[in-house]
């Protein structure tokens, strides 16, 4: 009873007290069941092991109220981009970004369980550990000879005994947590070894020994706090067994049933599989991370500060004042959107119709920036126009429908579609006679009419061109779902954006009628659904689009900088070219009208 007392009095001390210990035990079961089971039981272990610890990371931050919601938004937006990863890069690409994340977040957890601040000193005794692993793992998954996986592990010795001098040499105190990190690296070292001599034989994972004690040592901690604060502990041993159990029963379920085609086993293959499992350690990692540690300010908070200074030197740069203020940008990823899409049938047709039609939006949003001139005067004064910019917007909107009409003349396409669509142009941004509100200023209609005339119709209008009138092309098709969903998704953002300067001009949107939060729940649940049309109806959906916009979302709100925006436009525009100069530009052999 008293040694109760006394571990429930001093939780911190006992905790790296028994973590201390646990260490010893953890390695040596790790090494038996390297040696005496077959490789999968191995992994086995480790997957169940890592996703009940996942479950319960989660559910007692969340139940603690200790993460930031943007940790969530970026953690929803690492996994649409690694599932994206899946389809291009094989499984050694993801243990090996594991095998450098986990042994960060294993090391920093250690400080954290033991209540330590991040400190330069914290990185410097954990960089003789994260060497070991990493270069391990980057032979081992590479064509580099594993004699340099031994040749860092010497040199992991040089950083141990810097981090030794720097103790004596700092006066710094001697701890258990010292000690406690000495233990890892020792025990590290000897892992990677073997390792390195099993390579050609038997697999031998180090990364299963830092897993493993992760776990262990999150419980240990865990049950102790509990045990401090005057709690039974038993509830939770109770979570801990029922928790690994139902892990263990649904990962034997996949396993043996694998292969059958049942849409439940095929789901649970997004947790089990070897590939997947490491995309949610990841994404433990991320969401987990306790930010408080570092600073006493938030990630978002410091994410402004940085934002607000770049955003003060971007504004004062004309050319990017001048792109944002006439939206140069948004129609410029239009015009990218059009090449990746056409560019095979303009390599035989022509490319008139995609530059026609990019005119077409751009003038579109250049009347737009005119209209709107008192609404971003309320939200972004920098980004609004004056009286003279005014004036050069109602010249420069003619002048490049003109430029379309033109460039669809000279190279003898139909200009029937473009003419018929010319009022449009304008119907968005102007109050109809009659009428008391433009149709911008009707919620709902407001974002409807944006993606379905703004955007999805002048791709329709392309491909009529091209075909002369519509004919059911599936690619032409699933870029318009594409679209549609991701414009869906930009609309409600902007909304978001420019919220207070829209409530009070009278502009009712999504965000202005029903909130931010809800605005932003709209655009998760357009992720959703646009998933699972995709799934069920016609293969567009986009993970790299998803992993953007659930990225941006925790960061886009009231009163925030417009930068966050306009870099989800311009990371959406760099995403575009790239993919077109990788997959469409090489098959290109030269630019005509």
């Amino acid at each position: 009873m008293y040694m109760i007392s006394s571990l429930y009095a001093q939780p911190i001390r006992w905790s790296l007290r028994l973590r201390f210990i646990g260490l010893f035990l953890i390695a040596g079961f790790c090494w038996f069941i390297e040696q005496a089971a077959e490789e999968n039981i191995s992994l086995a272990i480790v997957i169940i092991a890592g996703l009940s610890h996942c479950v319960f990371a989660y559910l007692y931050r969340f139940r603690a109220r200790g993460s930031e919601p943007i940790q969530y938004g970026v953690a929803l937006a690492a996994l649409a981009l690694l599932v994206s990863l899946t389809y291009i890069l094989p499984a050694e690409f993801f243990v090996g970004v594991v095998a450098v994340y986990f042994v960060v977040h294993f090391l920093l957890d250690e400080a954290f369980l033991s209540d330590e601040k991040i400190s330069s000193y914290s990185w410097l005794r954990i960089a003789p550990i994260a060497v070991l692993y990493w270069f391990y793992y980057a032979c081992y998954l590479t064509a580099i000879d594993m004699v340099w996986a031994q040749i860092a592990a010497y040199f992991s010795v040089v950083l141990f005994a810097a981090w030794l001098i720097f103790v004596m040499y700092g006066r710094r105190t001697w701890g258990l947590i010292d000690w406690h990190y000495l233990s890892i690296y020792i025990l590290s070292f000897f892992f990677v070894m073997a390792g390195v001599s099993a390579y050609g034989k038997a697999l031998f994972d180090p990364l299963n020994f830092l897993v493993i004690s992760h776990v262990a040592n999150w419980y240990i901690h865990q049950g102790i706090k509990i045990g401090a604060k005057g709690r039974s502990i038993l509830p939770f041993l109770r979570e801990v067994f029922w928790v690994n159990v139902a892990i263990a029963f649904l990962f034997i379920a996949y396993y043996s049933l694998r292969g059958t085609g049942l849409p439940v086993i095929e789901f649970l293959g997004f947790f089990f599989q070897p590939t997947f499992f490491y995309i949610w350690i990841m994404l433990h990692f991320i969401s987990s991370v306790r930010m408080s540690e570092f600073s006493g300010v938030t990630l978002l908070a410091q994410s402004d500060r940085v934002v607000f200074w770049l955003e003060q030197r971007l504004m004062a740069w004309p050319p990017f004042r001048l792109c944002v203020m006439y939206r140069f940008h948004v129609s410029f990823l239009f015009f990218a959107m059009l090449l990746v899409q056409f560019s095979p049938l303009a390599e035989e047709k022509g490319y008139a119709p995609v530059f026609a039609f990019s005119c077409w939006h751009l003038a579109l949003y250049v009347f737009n920036r005119y209209t709107d001139r008192m609404e971003d005067t309320r939200n972004f004064p920098l980004e609004a126009m004056d009286a003279y910019h005014g004036r050069l917007a109602l010249w420069l909107s003619v002048m490049l429908l003109l430029t379309g009409v033109v460039l669809l003349g000279v190279a003898g396409d139909s200009l029937f579609y473009y003419l018929a669509s010319l009022p449009l142009v304008f119907l968005y941004g102007l109050r109809l006679p009659g009428l008391s509100k433009r149709i911008k200023d009707v919620v709902v209609l407001k974002n409807g009419y944006a993606v379905l005339v703004c955007w999805c119709l002048p791709v329709v209008l392309v491909a009529m061109t091209y075909g002369d009138g519509w004919s059911h092309d599936e690619n032409t098709l699933r870029f318009i779902f594409l679209l549609a969903f991701y414009i869906t998704c930009y609309e409600i953002l902007a909304d978001i954006k420019d919220v207070g300067g829209d409530r009070e001009s009278g502009v009712d949107t999504i965000a202005v009628r029903y909130g931010v939060s809800s605005a932003k729940l709209i655009v998760f649940l357009s992720i959703v659904v646009a998933w699972l049309v995709s799934w069920l109806y016609i293969d567009f959906f986009s993970y790299p689009f998803a992993g953007l916009i659930l990225l941006s979302v925790p960061f886009i709100r009231e009163g925030a900088s417009a930068l966050y925006f306009h870099g989800l436009i311009f990371a959406t525009l760099a995403a575009i070219m790239l993919y077109y100069f990788i997959f469409v530009f090489p098959h290109v052999s030269a630019f005509s009208l």
